[in-house]
């Protein structure tokens, strides 16, 4: 039964892409009070009600990394722009298996969750619910998640609520990935804060 459930959310992100680029996504993360942060969204389509980092399909002519760029900037409500993010300092990209969902990591300026909410000149919104959850939380959770686990893998928020937010079974294996290839890495430097 759970092939069922994860097929056609597969299916729906490769039959919205109007281009034959592969989907990508961003995993963001921020320093703050000498810790990495991740921004993180729910996902509101009924085949996956879960949260996840932000990205989504390719639009035509689009490098994957202009699509996880793109894919970031409307999933965050428009509360980035390209001069807060250097393009060029994306790290990736891990291609996961099966739809090759292309995943990169950059630093991003901290926001609050508040702040990314606030009404803009936005298209394609399809997120309004953000998070912030701690890496070495994230890293934890993804190191003990089993493929075929029964139960939804969660990770407990520092800004935005719910407190604790179930990851999006997909999303968990393209992250997996990305430790494993080293683009998302076991641990983030973050001697210097970053404010904003």
């Amino acid at each position: 039964m759970r092939l069922f459930f994860l097929v056609p959310a597969l299916f729906t992100l490769a039959a919205c892409s109007s281009s034959n680029a592969p989907p990508a996504g961003l995993i963001a993360y921020s320093c703050v009070a000498g810790e990495a942060l991740h921004l993180m969204a729910f996902d509101p389509h009924p085949a996956r009600r879960s949260w996840a980092t932000l990205g989504g399909s390719a639009q035509k002519g689009e490098s994957p990394s202009q699509t996880a760029m793109r894919e970031f900037n409307e999933e965050s409500n428009c509360a980035y722009n390209d001069a807060e993010i250097d393009i060029s300092q994306f790290k990736g990209p891990s291609i996961s298996p099966g739809v090759p969902f292309h995943l990169y990591t950059a630093q991003v300026p901290f926001k609050s969750v508040d702040e990314i909410a606030q009404a803009r000149q936005c298209v394609d919104i399809e997120r309004s619910q953000w998070v912030w959850v701690r890496h070495l939380d994230l890293v934890r959770a993804i190191n003990q998640h089993h493929e075929g686990a029964q139960e939804a893998l969660t990770v407990p928020t520092v800004q935005g609520q719910p407190a604790q937010v179930p990851l999006w079974d997909r999303g968990v294996e393209s992250l997996k990935k990305a430790l494993q290839d080293g683009v998302l890495p076991e641990t983030i430097n973050c001697s210097v804060t970053q404010l904003s």
